[in-house]
């Protein structure tokens, strides 16, 4: 499961607790540090991911890219990329 935006992980974490694989991701190196302390806390820290960046880290030469006004990109065609190999978004 892919949280974008996650801000402080309350979604990402929640999610986690019913057992699902997430990643959350946000600009803010200040949310991501709060949600991975959150995490530990709620003790899903193994089930969650968080990254600082955003959507636009998946862009790379993909046919599926979203022109956006801002000229970044988005693509679905990358965001396999950060789960392991033959990984699954359900444990």
């Amino acid at each position: 499961m892919l949280d974008l935006m996650c801000g402080n992980g309350r979604i990402s974490i929640n999610l986690a607790k019913l057992s699902y694989k997430v990643v959350g991701i946000d600009i803010s190196p200040m949310y991501i540090e709060d949600a991975r302390g959150r995490a530990k806390e709620h003790n899903v820290a193994e089930d969650v991911k968080f990254l600082v960046g955003d959507e636009c880290m998946f862009c790379q030469n993909s046919e599926l890219c979203i022109q956006r006004s801002s000229n970044k990109n988005i693509s679905t065609k990358n965001l396999g990329k950060i789960w392991e190999p033959h990984g699954s978004s359900r444990k």
